[in-house]
C-alpha cells in the first residue's frame, strides 16, 4: 500500500496536470476560432471575385453598346452629309465610311451576343456560388459557436481544477511540495511521478539502480538514475 506521501504526490500531479492541460487547451481556442473566420474571410473573398468577375464583363457590355450609338450615329451623319453633296466620288467615299461603320457594328453585335451568353452562365454560377457559400459560412459559424461554448465550458473547469489543486498543496507539508515544483522544472513533460514496473521506470523506459529500487519499496521519495522522475513502487 502507498504511503501518505506518495498518494498526496500523485494527487497533486493529477490535479496540476489537469490545470495544466486546461490552460493548454484554452491557449489554443482563438487559434482555432481564427481559423474558421479566416476561412469564412477567403469564402467571401472568392464569392466577391466572382461578383467582381461578372461586374467587369457587365461593364464591358454596356461599352460595347454605346460603341455600337456611337457608330450609328456617326453612320446617321454620313447620311446626312450625302444627301447634301453633288460630287460622285464624295459620296462613294462616304459610302464606304457607312460600310466601314456597319462592318464594325456587326463585330460589335456578334462580340455583345457572345458576351451576353456569358453573362447567363456567369448569373448562374454566381447564384450557385453564393449558396454554396452560405452553406459553407453557416456550417463554419456553428463550429465557432461550438468553440466558443467550449472556451466557456474549459474556462469553468479550470476555476474548479485550479481550486482542487490549491486544496492539494494546503494538505501537504512544505518539503513534499518542494520536491514536487523542483521535479517540474526538471522533467521536460509529465509525468513527474512514475510507477516502477519490476526494475523498470515506466517514464524514460530504463533499470533503475538496486538501491533506488530496495528505497522505492520501503516508500522513500526517490528519483530514477536514468531520467530524474520520481519512481515508487505501487501496491
Amino acid at each position: 500500500m502507498l504511503n501518505d506521501n506518495i498518494q498526496s504526490l500523485l494527487i497533486l500531479q493529477e490535479r496540476d496536470t489537469q490545470v495544466v492541460r486546461l490552460n493548454k487547451d484554452i491557449a489554443a481556442i482563438p487559434a482555432a476560432i481564427q481559423k474558421l473566420n479566416d476561412e469564412i474571410s477567403a469564402i467571401k473573398a472568392d464569392v466577391k471575385a466572382t461578383e467582381d468577375a461578372l461586374k467587369a464583363k457587365e461593364v464591358k457590355r454596356k461599352e460595347l453598346e454605346l460603341e455600337v450609338e456611337s457608330h450609328e450615329a456617326q453612320i446617321l451623319k454620313y447620311k446626312t452629309q450625302q444627301i447634301q453633296i453633288k460630287k460622285t466620288e464624295e459620296f462613294e467615299a462616304l459610302n464606304k465610311e457607312i460600310e466601314t461603320a456597319q462592318a464594325k457594328i456587326s463585330d460589335l453585335e456578334d462580340e455583345e451576343l457572345m458576351l451576353m451568353d456569358e453573362l447567363d452562365g456567369d448569373q448562374a454560377q454566381l447564384k450557385e456560388v453564393n449558396e454554396t457559400a452560405e452553406r459553407r459560412i453557416g456550417f463554419v459559424k456553428q463550429q465557432i459557436d461550438e468553440w466558443q461554448a467550449k472556451d466557456e465550458r474549459f474556462k469553468a473547469m479550470l476555476q474548479e481544477a485550479e481550486v482542487a489543486l490549491e486544496d492539494q498543496k494546503s494538505r501537504m507539508d512544505v518539503e513534499h511540495l518542494r520536491f514536487f515544483e523542483r521535479l517540474k522544472t526538471q522533467i521536460k513533460r509529465t509525468p513527474y511521478i512514475v510507477e516502477l514496473s519490476g526494475q523498470q521506470c515506466t517514464g524514460c523506459h530504463m533499470r533503475v539502480s538496486n538501491d533506488i529500487l530496495k528505497k522505492a519499496k520501503i516508500g522513500s521519495v526517490v528519483a530514477c538514475d536514468n531520467c530524474g522522475r520520481m519512481v515508487y513502487v505501487g501496491a
